[in-house]
């Protein structure tokens, strides 16, 4: 039987007929496992002999249904269809029963999959953690659901599936994809509770770009899978539809963030029906989703939740109505009433909603107008009640708990590229300069005064004449400025701030793999700069640490890399140290780091040398941005303070009215009862003796109480 095209659908795997490889789900053409037939169910598998058009597997295949298993080979995708046929008999149905588990949720389907040792785990992807957010659960605290509502029909769960992404932009296609029906999670385990009683330490990994990006099947497991730990990735709201906000309590912001808690929530409550330990649970987080997990210290909603930086200037929205009214305005909502103004956003699609706030930014990014906020006084409990500042004084809210910091030399190496690639003018080196620099430095602080003196230390500090007559030049000054402006300054700041405050170890890292690089875009725009070609940029550690859909062949010292990282990863997990104790006694030692002294960082590399630098990392950089900031952070007081006395004065000025309207009503009435009859005549002409000098006394009284 010879099937082409939209004959062959959906759910099942790819088998090669020679070899008898089966092609997994969420792997590639690299990452085929030698696991023969017998993935498939006794009473589910059935053989087709089939040749599929286009795709890179060009040997003779069969394809075997099995019902709740997807079979991904992303080239072969639009050709998988359902397909009737004969079963065989080569897996017991006592072993099918190794890819479900049964919860007091109910029963949930998943798959059965391989690292790339080969070893065994298994996969449930896709189980909902909250109520869709939709129609009148738009902007809304997360709502919990209820015991047996996930599965109303069947009765059991197919968590064979990624569930659609949160809704975003997608720069590539140049369309919104996702939908709002997006809060559902992922469990990945090595072991099933019905196998062995064993708990495992859990894993929480989030990700997220600028708050407005990002989704959980990006983190695929095979690597991590490696080590017994158990994993868990989720979906959160993003951009205006997680944090939108005007400061009032009918939309207080923060809906991405209580997202998260409510996945830590269903952690505390059902992992340990998938083998994992509520009591050793780690939250992690990559880009904005590593803000967010530092506000997750913070925040009295996450204490308990997890063991295990967010002090960057973009993290947390000072002045969150100013987007929100923007959004209103690009759709065409009015602003009178936040009442008003909701009734029209919610009657808006959510991909028009993303759409209007795509047209807000510029350079992919630039301004960040979503995030987290402040919401103390707005809701009860709040996810922040006040500023990191003031919160990260609070003993309370620092219970004892290891924490992991990390990065890679050149984060902004990805923003340099985006901000030229999508820059609106030409592509000459001079017109990007023009065009972007000062904007996306300026656009950090789009309120403030300083934000203009902020922008003149920072291009003489980083950029020379050299950044306007070469592109090679301007990418490399413009992603050392990116990396210390969005993540250096505010990461070993974090790092600092933890150090000083914790009694617990704080441990910082950098991965400098020597990965070849990474963006191809690069080329295309004449960009020859070998830091482009040899660096690694945010988010590329990632691909060694996790599967991603679209990654790219590891090479044999990338393996090696990538088992290193997840190591490191999963001694932290086990133990609350990124050092394993089987580490080999050459490995220099990786210490905490110590209050009160330079930040360094343990150097994780194939090359040497290895362990804690010798000297503060970027140092110079970051006595810059500290001075840059206290200068802003000052600013910002001295506005406070300046809008405290201005309004004590505004209350003198009327209480100096009221005392003058209680004097003249007093005087009359004295007047009155002295001068029976006359009262209104003798106030009058005393008045009309000396016009000015009521007026005048009355003037120097205000005057006074203003000064």
């Amino acid at each position: 039987m010879i099937l082409t095209g939209a004959e062959v659908p959906d759910g099942i795997a790819l088998v090669n007929e020679a070899t008898s490889r089966v092609i997994m789900p969420g792997h590639h053409n690299d990452m085929i496992e030698s696991a023969g037939a017998g993935v498939c169910a006794a009473d589910e598998l059935m053989c087709v002999h089939v040749s599929i058009p286009n795709c890179s597997t060009s040997e003779n295949i069969y394809i075997l249904q099995l019902k709740d298993f997807v079979g991904l080979q992303q080239c072969c995708l639009r050709y998988l269809n359902f397909v009737p046929g004969k079963r065989s008999e080569e897996k017991t149905s006592e072993e099918y029963q190794s890819a479900q588990v049964q919860t007091t949720l109910g029963l949930i389907y998943g798959t059965q999959e391989f690292t790339d040792q080969p070893r065994p785990f298994f996969a449930f992807r896709g189980i909902p953690y909250a109520r869709p957010p939709v129609g009148g659960l738009r902007w809304s605290t997360p709502q919990k659901t209820e015991q047996g509502s996930v599965f109303p029909e069947n009765r059991y769960l197919d968590a064979t599936r990624y569930q659609s992404p949160c809704p975003q932009y997608d720069y590539l296609s140049g369309r919104v994809v996702g939908e709002e029906d997006c809060l559902y999670l992922n469990v990945f385990t090595p072991i099933v509770p019905t196998h062995s009683p064993v708990k495992l330490p859990v894993l929480v990994y989030l990700e997220g770009v600028m708050y407005v990006e990002g989704t959980a099947a990006n983190l695929g497991p095979h690597h991590l899978l490696r080590h017994d730990i158990v994993l868990v990735t989720a979906n959160y709201r993003l951009g205006a539809l997680g944090f939108l906000s005007t400061r009032e309590k009918t939309l207080a912001g923060n809906y991405g963030a209580l997202d998260q808690v409510a996945i830590l929530n269903w952690v505390q409550q059902y992992v340990s029906q998938f083998a994992g330990d509520p009591t050793r649970v780690t939250l992690a987080g990559h880009s904005s989703a590593a803000s967010l997990v530092h506000l997750h210290t913070l925040s009295p909603l996450s204490i308990g939740m997890m063991s295990g930086g967010g002090n960057c200037v973009w993290s947390v929205a000072e002045s969150p109505e100013i987007a929100t009214y923007t959004l209103a305005a690009q759709l065409s909502c009015p602003t009178t009433s936040t009442h008003t103004m909701l009734l029209c956003l919610r009657s808006k699609s959510a991909s028009d909603i993303v759409k209007a706030q795509t047209k807000m930014l510029r350079y992919k990014y630039w301004p960040v107008w979503f995030r987290p906020v402040v919401d103390g006084g707005l809701r009860q409990p709040a996810f922040l009640p006040d500023h990191i500042d003031v919160l990260s004084v609070y003993p309370s809210l620092r219970p004892p708990r290891p924490v992991l910091v990390g990065g890679v030399p050149h984060e902004g190496i990805l923003f340099a590229l985006g901000t030229i690639v999508y820059s609106e003018g030409g592509k000459s080196a001079r017109e990007v300069y023009n065009e972007a620099v000062r904007y996306t430095i300026t656009s950090i602080w789009p309120n403030t005064s300083s934000s203009e003196a902020i922008a003149d230390a920072v291009t003489s500090f980083y950029y020379t004449s050299k950044a306007t007559e070469s592109l090679d030049t301007l990418v490399e000054q413009m992603s050392e400025t990116f990396t210390d402006l969005l993540f250096t300054s505010c990461i070993w700041d974090a790092t600092a701030d933890l150090a000083s405050t914790s009694t617990s170890p704080v441990y910082t890292s950098l991965v400098s793999p020597g990965v070849a690089a990474l963006n191809r875009a690069s080329e295309g725009i004449g960009i020859r700069s070998p830091v482009i070609h040899a660096g690694i940029s945010h988010g590329h550690d990632l691909n060694l640490i996790f599967t991603h859909p679209h990654k790219m062949k590891l090479s044999t010292p990338d393996h090696r890399m990538s088992t290193y990282l997840t190591s490191t990863l999963a001694s932290f997990v086990h133990t609350g140290s990124p050092q394993s104790v089987q580490t080999s006694s050459s490995v220099p030692v990786w210490s905490p780091i110590q209050p009160g002294q330079p930040v360094s960082y343990y150097k994780l590399s194939l090359k040497p040398p290895l362990g804690i630098s010798s000297t503060p990392y970027r140092n110079n950089e970051w006595n810059l941005w500290r001075q840059t900031l206290r200068y802003v952070d000052t600013a910002t007081v001295m506005s406070y303070a300046f809008s405290v006395v201005t309004w004590v004065l505004v209350g003198l000025l009327v209480l100096v009215v009221v005392l003058v309207l209680v004097f003249v009503v007093m005087l009359r009435a004295a007047r009155r009862d002295q001068y029976p009859g006359n009262s209104s005549l003798t106030f009058q002409s005393r008045m009309s003796r000396n016009p000015s000098a009521t007026s005048s006394s009355f003037s120097n009284e205000v005057t006074r109480g203003m000064s």
